[in-house]
């Protein structure tokens, strides 16, 4: 059986720990699977899947220099040891990781590189360092973005959807007593929060029952208290909660009316897919989002979500009161949105893709590697 490395070694948790989860299961029928991990949530969760012959190893949080080099040292002692057919970086900490094993092994052992966020450092000398790589984007909101268009000019990107788990034991309809509107993100300013906000006060003006239910990790503290400052003086104390990361995200979405992705284009933003959106469609749910970054590629205006203009707060709160009115709407683009989950972003098929192009990665390598044997051949009769 062929030996796959998987570094997945954020700090953070998020969408991107949560769409390597969903794919490991599906490649480990084909690979031996090393995943390396340093989030303690991630290795938790990496545990609690069925990895067949594969294992999880944890590393040392932090990204002080010390625990860096520890953890090179480590992987390369892991390199040294399983010599793996292939590697995959899931986002930027472990793309630099990726290339230092590169730098270890003996062959050239080829590196699919995911980018799930813009937020990459090192990204030059990551890209030019890495050797027989792939770069997998989730959106051709990738390709697009203008900064990330140069660093990538030249560079093998290929484009493959998250997947997300079917909602099968907890799926239910779409709730017709319910007002909820809910977003799931980190509470970062690239989350456009504070524009969500703005456009759920006229939704509150409209609709006594509506709540806004905002959940995710507090990414930054300062932007946290604005957010509770504007919740005040706009006087929606009471409908609006932000809670902290939910570990039972299907409860809220079987709770909820409608789901929202506010995220916008700067601060380090967009999302280069909407992870979110994905996973309400496996619920049912429609989504409304701005019209900028991942969702503007995934969400058909008016079939299973609506998109307005980025950072229009008044545009956006129009879009969630029409579908809290329109029951009927939102059930039909909540079903559209659950046919695509089932089909286009399943596991089974996402996993598929990513397989597939493995295997012409490490052809391709065996291809080069002849190629290298028979110069050498030829120049020893010489």
């Amino acid at each position: 059986m062929r030996t796959l490395f998987v570094f997945s070694n954020a700090s953070h948790y998020g969408g991107a720990e949560k769409s390597i989860e969903a794919i490991l299961p599906e490649l480990a029928r084909e690979y031996r699977i090393l995943v390396f991990a340093e989030n303690q949530r991630h290795v938790e969760a990496l545990n609690g899947l069925n990895l067949g012959k594969g294992r999880v190893i944890a590393l040392a949080g932090g990204n002080g220099p010390g625990t860096w080099f520890a953890t090179v040292r480590r992987v390369r002692g892991y390199m040294h040891r399983f010599s793996p057919d292939a590697i995959i970086a899931n986002t930027n900490k472990a793309g630099l990781l990726a290339m230092f094993a590169q730098r270890t092994s003996k062959g050239s052992v080829p590196a699919l590189v995911f980018v799930r966020d813009f937020l990459w450092r090192y990204k030059r000398i990551i890209f030019s360092g890495l050797r027989s790589s792939v770069v997998v984007a989730p959106s051709e909101a990738v390709a697009s973005h203008p900064a990330w268009h140069r660093i990538l000019s030249g560079v093998n990107v290929r484009v493959i959807s998250d997947a997300v788990l079917p909602a099968q034991d907890t799926f239910s309809p779409l709730n017709e007593a319910s007002s909820m509107v809910l977003c799931l993100a980190n509470i970062a300013r690239w989350k456009g929060l504070h524009h969500l906000i703005a456009a759920f006060a006229l939704v509150a003006e409209r609709n006594d029952d509506a709540k806004l239910v905002i959940a995710g990790s507090v990414h930054e503290v300062k932007y946290r208290q604005a957010l509770g400052r504007q919740i005040s003086r706009l006087r929606l104390g009471g409908r609006v909660s932000i809670l902290p990361y939910v570990d039972d995200v299907d409860r809220l979405y079987r709770e909820a009316a409608l789901v929202v992705s506010s995220s916008i284009s700067r601060h380090g933003g967009p999302e280069t897919f909407g992870r979110t959106v994905i996973e309400a469609w496996a619920h049912a749910r429609p989504v409304v989002a701005f019209a900028t970054g991942g969702p503007k590629y995934l969400i058909r205006h008016g079939v299973d979500g609506l998109l307005v203009a980025e950072g229009d707060s008044a545009s956006l709160g129009e879009a969630m009161d029409r579908l809290l009115h329109d029951r009927s709407l939102a059930r039909l683009m909540g079903h559209a949105g659950r046919v695509r989950a089932e089909g286009e972003f399943s596991v089974e098929s996402i996993a598929g893709q990513v397989l597939l192009l493995l295997d012409e990665m490490q052809a391709a390598g065996r291809e080069e590697q002849d190629v290298r044997e028979r110069a050498v051949r030829v120049g020893g009769v010489a």
